[in-house]
C-alpha cells in the first residue's frame, strides 16, 4: 500500500526522509521523495511528500513509530499528516502506542471475513 507523509515545510520533510532512510524500517518500507511541478519562473520544483510503500499493517506500524520517534527529536515537532487515498490522519504531540494502533487500523482496516453463502 502507498502511504504519503506530508510535512508543512520542505526542510522538515527532507529531514524526515533522511531519518527514514537511515532507520532500520528501510528493510521493509521503500521511501522516496516526490517532487512538485515547478512554478512559473522556477528551474525545478520543491519536494512535497515522502512516499512510503508498505506491504502490511506491521510495516505500517513500524513506519509510524519511526515518524513518532523522529518528531520526538525535533525542538518544535512539525505536524505530520499521513495519507492513504482519501484517508488522512495527523500525528500530534500526544500520539501513544495505542494511537498508533488505531491509525494503522484506520489506514489498513482488516479485511472483511468471507461471507458464507449457506
Amino acid at each position: 500500500m502507498e502511504i504519503r507523509l506530508e510535512v508543512d515545510d520542505e526542510e522538515s520533510l527532507r529531514q524526515l526522509y533522511q531519518w527514514l532512510r537511515d532507520d532500520e524500517i528501510i528493510r521493509t518500507v521503500r521511501v522516496s521523495l516526490t517532487p512538485t511541478a515547478p512554478r512559473p519562473g522556477e528551474m525545478g520544483g520543491a519536494f512535497e511528500v515522502v512516499n512510503a510503500l508498505v506491504s502490511n499493517g506491521i510495516a505500517l506500524g513500524g513506519l509510524l513509530m519511526a515518524v513518532v520517534t523522529w518528531r520526538g527529536t525535533r525542538p518544535r515537532p512539525p505536524r505530520v499528516r499521513i495519507r492513504r487515498g482519501d484517508v488522512v490522519v495527523e500525528l500530534d504531540d500526544s500520539s501513544s502506542p495505542e494511537d498508533i494502533r488505531r491509525i494503522v487500523e484506520t489506514l489498513d482496516p482488516p479485511a472483511a471475513p468471507d461471507q458464507d453463502p449457506a
